[in-house]
């Protein structure tokens, strides 16, 4: 019997179990039969089989190998094995029967299985499989149960008889040579001779072998290897072959060589450089990869042509085969499309050089993203009470914080040039960004939006327009450590990507209750180039400690507001304590009358959408002169005008120094004005009007024209107001004025409407009684528009703005459909208002720049009359002296258009009743405007509403029947009043105080006429 496998012969045997054998050789079987099976053993486990597999070591073609496998008899009888003998298969297997046939029950034997491949005929198969299936047979066994197949398999190696069937020398530069081993290692104990042919075929001349043959000495277990040359001298393709017996008992192999000869054996990619805009004194860097397609090394030298380029490899050798990354750059110096090239040279000839163009354009946009990293900080996590679990992610507090984005490049030579903007994404495509979870942080905790971005625009390089924001939202699971990064995409030449790491720790936390005021940060008019702050207070009103994240100024708010410099973004307020947040406001380099908004935003545990405060200011001169111009008119030669008073205000809240009062132009003088000390005259924001007069006297005939200056002390030095001056020397100071009363009476209305608490009643009954008030318009024909703003001056949604309801638009005319129902919708303006009542205020600003031409654009027109109606149970509020108001709302429409506008108000004229509360009485600020403009008055607690807006619509809408002229006429001399060209003396009266002509409202000039008024001016 054949010995037993050793273990260091890898037998695999993969086992179809026969039903119900397991280890137990004698399980499951009955009768008076011998049994066949076949016995595997895997991790000490039997399976026994009657189909089994064997696979054999590899054995050299000419050698052996052998292995084993074992049978065994499971039944109660004996068997007698009568064949063994391959059914099909590979003839290189064999196997015999043992000595010993015969097994009694539960003998076993074992077969040994030799594998003699014999040498391949084709020497270029390196290995070949054998497969083969053994059958064995025996006697005494249940019937149909007594044949075992054994399928066998063994792979056949070549060895020292392998002959490659190709060398391919690949791309080889012309005039070099590439050289490959041809392996003729002699493994075996015994020395031997291979037989090389010579090189033949089509190209044999460019093949060469060394050693030649035909005989090679190959010594025993030595390894060798005969190298074979390929050099071109011509681009082609070449072709040989080299027959080859690694030794005597092997076949003859045939090895085909080929190869190319190349001039351009380097190829890189990309074929072209193009780095984009680049902003100056910027460094963007891009790459580009050669590749030796042939089998020699090519060494490279490497320069980038043109000032603006570099490249900081100057030389390297580059493999065969391989590739290499070369870095090159462009720092551009000026705003032109610059044009350069990096050179390669090879330094084996004749390979062609390498040229790659590089183009580059001075000036382009540059991604700054702030602040980088975003740390939110400590944030609250809401837990349950009872399990300290974390509530789940949807009452979780939500925190937003601003990222700033801005292009920091190049501002293009000429404004609007739309390729030097910044434009997100790769090459202006989604994804704008993408934001990826860091370590245990969940998918859907940070959130990013991008806020007022238009992807067709970009964000310009210009200061004040180049910076958007992205919302970046947290909102926590679980506790600990939460991070994600963020990447931003560009077309930021010098780094195309940018990656933002966000960060926060969520800890428990419990909801708050907190309380802030004030609930609106106005700073009011501030002057040009000043650093103002405010402070919020922050309350916690609870009885647990308040964790309040978040806190900073919010996306969109006017770059000039900030924080102070010890604010905090995240930090706990104790049960009844305050902090106190700081917030300030930068007017530098804002222009006057420019208008900033926003809000601090900032998160209490347990709320879902963050907390804003709004936030405004004004930008403002500070020193207003009113009138805005003064003309004195028609001034008889060697005569001097009366003084025309012009009066000074400050209406920011700080105090102003002024420190010089003059004029200039021929004929302009001052003829009275304050003492201003060395030091200057300090103006208050609260005090009074400085008053100046002016004179003019004109140093001959003919229009002359001047300023008066007013000059203040500025951080930055001196800076100057000045308001116009005109005068006209003639012989005679006649000065004539025409009026035409226009065919279709022009209105542009509006309604300034008291929105705090006290004033539902009021509100209702003028939107009840619009009809009694707009029955003449509508008798008579009257073109009109009508707009509403609120006496709330304090809150930065109205300050002025006019009201929009429900999507009726923010001008009512007189052409649209259920014009009634949209101003009963509109003059309900609410009575969530401020408490400060600031008509006056509100009012101006509703009419001046910024909003006129703003938010509250297309509402005057040069041609209509102005009728401004203030309703309110309160006194006015308005920060500013009322001469201030006296002087500056009847010219909004210019000085030359004062009798266009007129001021009505329903107001607190008389005093409170038990049946009509009110918050004071007017102390003469709403009847002294009332008066200047020739308007109507009317009391709030008035028991006939409708009554009272018809006659307050009559003399709004009704023609003009007061006409202010420009200049003080002497009254000592006579005063013509023409209608048509025909005089009039009885229906109207001169009023010094308003400066007018005043008809009596019955005999008013009629639509279509032309008025003319000739009078004298004042000579001294």
């Amino acid at each position: 019997m054949l010995e037993p496998m050793r273990l260091g012969q890898a037998v695999v045997l993969l086992a179809v179990a026969v039903s119900g054998c397991t280890c137990d050789r004698r399980q499951g079987l009955t009768g008076r039969f011998g049994e066949l099976v076949v016995v595997t053993t895997v991790d000490d486990v039997e399976t026994l089989t009657r189909e089994a597999q064997l696979t054999l070591p590899s054995a050299a073609m000419g050698e052996s190998s052998s292995g084993t496998f074992l049978v065994r008899n499971v039944g109660d009888s004996q068997l007698t094995l009568t064949r063994l003998a391959l059914a099909a298969g590979s003839p290189a297997f064999t196997a015999e029967l043992p000595e010993r046939t015969v097994l009694a029950p539960a003998e076993e034997v074992t077969f040994t299985v030799t594998f003699s491949p014999p040498q391949a005929s084709d020497a270029s198969l390196q290995s070949v499989p054998h497969q083969a299936t053994l059958e064995l047979e025996a006697v005494g066994g249940r019937p149909g149960e007594t044949l075992a197949i054994i399928d066998l398999t063994a792979r056949a190696d070549a060895r020292d008889c392998y002959v490659p069937a190709v060398l391919d020398f690949g791309d080889a530069p012309i005039g070099q040579a590439v050289q490959l081993p041809l392996v003729l290692s002699n493994a075996t104990a015994t020395p031997t001779k291979a037989n090389l042919s010579d090189v033949s075929g089509p190209n044999p001349a460019f093949f060469t072998v060394d050693p030649p043959g035909p005989e090679v000495e190959l010594p025993a277990g030595t390894p060798f290897a005969a190298q074979v040359r390929f050099a071109p001298t011509s681009e082609l393709e070449a072709q040989a072959q080299l027959n080859v017996r690694r030794r005597a008992s092997c076949p003859e192999g045939v090895t085909r060589l080929i190869g190319r000869g190349s001039m351009q054996a380097l190829s890189w990619a990309p074929a072209e450089v193009r780095f984009g805009r680049v902003p100056l004194a910027e460094t963007a860097t891009r790459s580009v990869t050669f590749s030796n397609r042939s089998g020699a090394e090519l060494p490279l030298s490497l320069a980038a042509d043109g000032a603006d380029f570099s490249t900081p490899t100057s030389a390297l050798v580059l493999p065969a085969r391989s590739t290499v990354t070369v870095a090159v750059s462009c720092r551009p110096s000026t705003l032109n499309a610059l044009a350069g090239t990096l050179r390669v040279d090879v330094g084996t000839a004749p390979v062609l050089p390498v040229r790659v163009p590089l183009s580059c354009t001075g000036g382009g946009p540059r991604l700054r993203p702030t602040p980088s990293p975003l740390a939110f900080g400590n944030v609250p996590l809401l837990t349950d009470q009872g399990t300290s679990r974390p509530l789940p992610a949807s009452s979780q507090t939500v925190i937003v914080r601003r990222l700033r984005l801005e292009n920091v490049g190049t501002p293009p030579a000429s404004l609007g040039d739309p390729t030097y903007n910044l434009v997100l994404g790769r090459e202006g495509q989604a994804p704008l960004l993408s934001l990826s979870p860091l370590g245990t942080t969940g998918p859907t905790e940070f959130k990013v939006a991008v806020t007022r971005y238009d992807p067709s625009v970009g964000v310009p390089a210009v200061a004040g327009k180049n910076a958007i924001d992205l919302e970046v939202m947290l909102q926590p699971a679980a506790a600990g450590f939460r991070e994600a990064m963020l990447s931003i995409y560009s077309n930021d030449a010098v780094q195309p990507v940018h990656e933002v790491r966000l960060t926060a720790h969520a800890t428990a936390a419990s909801r708050c209750t907190i309380s802030a005021t004030p609930t609106a940060v106005a700073f009011g008019d501030v002057p040009p180039n000043s650093l103002e702050s405010q402070t919020v207070t922050i309350t916690n009103t609870g009885t647990t400690p308040c964790t309040i994240a978040g806190l900073e100024i919010a996306s969109g708010s006017h770059p000039g507001f900030s924080l102070g410099p010890q604010a905090q973004s995240s930090f706990i307020v104790g049960p009844g304590a305050s902090v106190v947040v700081q917030v300030r406001f930068d007017s530098t380099g804002l222009a006057t009358g420019d208008l900033a908004e926003g809000y601090l935003r900032y998160s209490p545990a347990g709320v879902t959408s963050p907390r804003l405060v709004p936030l405004s200011a004004r930008v403002s001169q500070c020193i207003v002169i009113v009138p805005e111009e003064v003309d004195f008119g028609n001034i008889k030669l060697g005569c001097r005008s009366g003084p025309r008073a012009v009066q000074l205000f400050n209406v920011c809240g700080t105090p102003v120094r002024v420190t010089g009062l003059s004029t200039s132009g021929m004929g302009f003088g001052i003829s009275a004005q304050p003492t201003i000390p060395a030091t200057g005259l300090v103006v208050n924001g609260s005090s009074n009007a400085v008053t100046t007069s002016l004179v003019f006297q004109p140093p001959a005939l003919g229009r002359f024209a001047g300023t008066f200056n007013v000059s203040t002390a500025a951080p930055s030095g001196t800076r100057t107001v000045t308001i116009p001056l005109t005068g006209l020397g003639d012989t005679t100071g006649t000065t004539v004025e025409t009026f035409v009363q226009p065919v279709q009476p022009l209105v542009d209305i509006l309604f300034t409407i008291d929105d705090s608490c006290s004033m539902d009643n009021e509100q209702a009954a003028l939107a009840a009684n619009f009809n009694a008030f707009i029955s003449y318009a509508n008798s008579a024909n009257v073109d009109y528009r009508i707009a509403v703003v609120t006496t709330d001056d304090a809150s930065p949604s109205r300050q002025g703005r006019f009201m929009t309801n429900g999507g009726v638009p923010t001008i009512l005319e007189r052409s649209m459909p259920n014009v009634q129902q949209a101003f009963a919708s509109r003059v309900n303006v609410g009575t969530t208002g401020s408490g400060i009542e600031r008509p006056l205020s509100a009012t101006l600003k509703a009419l001046t720049q910024p909003l006129l031409g703003g938010w509250n654009t297309g509402f005057l027109r040069d041609d209509a009359n102005l009728a401004i109606i203030i309703v309110s149970d309160a006194p006015d509020q308005s920060p500013e002296p009322i001469d201030y108001y006296l002087n500056r709302l009847p010219l909004v429409k210019g000085a030359r258009r004062v009798h266009q506008v007129s001021v009505s108000t329903i107001g607190p004229f008389s005093a409170p009743s038990p049946m009509c509360f009110i918050e004071g009485t007017d102390p003469g600020r709403y009847a002294a405007l009332v008066t200047r403009t020739n308007g109507v008055r009317s009391d709030i607690c008035t028991s006939n509403w409708a009554n009272d807006l018809e006659v307050l619509g009559r003399s709004a809408l009704g023609p003009r029947s007061s006409f202010f002229v420009r200049n003080p006429p002497d009254t000592q001399q006579p005063i013509d009043v023409q209608v048509n060209g025909q005089t009039v003396s009885n229906a109207w009266n001169y009023d010094p105080n308003a400066n007018a002509i005043v008809f009596q409202p019955s005999q008013a000039p009629g639509a279509g006429t032309t008025l003319t008024i000739t009078y004298q001016s004042v000579c001294l």
